[in-house]
């Protein structure tokens, strides 16, 4: 991943985080295609890739920076 996109989802996450709503939308359209690959190839079944999508949304706003979230996919992902 680029620096460029890197800094995009860090900002955005810092917008989630302070409850700004686009910032959120930018996010899911920055990431949700990268989730969503990853999801189904750890998890290959599309119900529970979905699943894990959701409570990853669900729980996004505890995220505090990009690292974490790159845990939080490989967390999700191996639960």
């Amino acid at each position: 991943m680029d620096v460029k996109k890197r800094n995009e989802i860090t900002n955005c996450l810092k917008g989630v985080k302070n409850g700004d709503e686009r910032a959120l939308v930018s996010l899911y359209d920055l990431i949700s295609p990268t989730l969503r690959f990853i999801s189904l190839k750890y998890l290959r079944n599309e119900t529970d890739a979905e699943d894990l999508e959701q409570d990853f949304w669900i729980h996004i706003k505890s995220l505090k920076s990009f690292l974490i979230f790159k845990t939080h996919i490989h967390i999700f992902a191996k639960s």
